[in-house]
């Protein structure tokens, strides 16, 4: 005679998420606000060829390596302040990133939001050029119900402002810039967490070095 064996139940446990998956489930998270009109948009601005003037560039850069998701859009305008409306259009969140030379310490990065703009505008010469367009754009959009809620400037200052290449000091400034951002864009939802380490280094594929 053949004894049968009972059967011993057996607690099923969850499967274990690798990394991939992770990332799998908090693009998911975001996905509502991806296929939202409201969205989050970076424009970096600058000239590649006019030395630490290329830190909008250098954080666009930064920013393409991380993980944003699709609600977030990157532009690098280089100087062109014209058409930045159709980057801003329903936008939730924008946030501009310039190289100055304020007299600030070297490798100096700070952020402003609209009001703090206008302000500091007034005491830089670039700035007051910059503003103008900016808020003439920003009034348009504002006719047609398609501003966004919330601007924010991102400034570092400059020292070698001609030829290519940027100084170690510009580099940390734009380090330092791509980590307040991204830490902001997944505060308000647009971009899956967690936030990551503020010192992360990048590769910038075009000067070609580690900052």
């Amino acid at each position: 005679m053949i004894k049968s064996r009972s059967a011993r139940h057996v607690e099923s446990k969850p499967p274990r998420l690798t990394p991939e998956r992770r990332e799998d489930d908090a693009l998911s998270r975001v996905a509502s606000v991806a296929e939202s009109p409201f969205a989050g948009c970076v424009l970096g601005f600058g000239d590649i060829l006019c030395g630490d003037r290329a830190l909008g560039c250098a954080v666009i850069d930064a920013l393409l390596q991380e993980c944003l998701g699709q609600s977030v859009t990157l532009a690098y305008c280089g100087a062109d302040l014209r058409g930045i409306e159709a980057w801003m259009h329903n936008a939730r969140v924008v946030h501009v990133v310039i190289g100055v030379c304020m007299g600030w310490p070297v490798g100096s990065a700070l952020s402003f939001d609209w009001a703090g703009t206008s302000r500091i505008c007034s005491a830089n010469g670039d700035l007051e050029v910059f503003r103008q367009p900016f808020g003439e754009a920003l009034a348009r959009l504002d006719m047609i119900g398609a501003s966004p809620s919330r601007v924010m400037l991102h400034l570092g200052q400059t020292t070698c402002e001609s030829g290519f290449g940027m100084s170690p000091e510009a580099l940390r400034a734009a380090r330092t810039t791509a980590w307040r951002i991204r830490r902001d864009l997944v505060k308000t939802g647009l971009a899956p967490g967690p936030v990551g380490r503020e010192n992360r280094l990048y590769h910038s594929v075009l000067l070609d070095r580690m900052y």
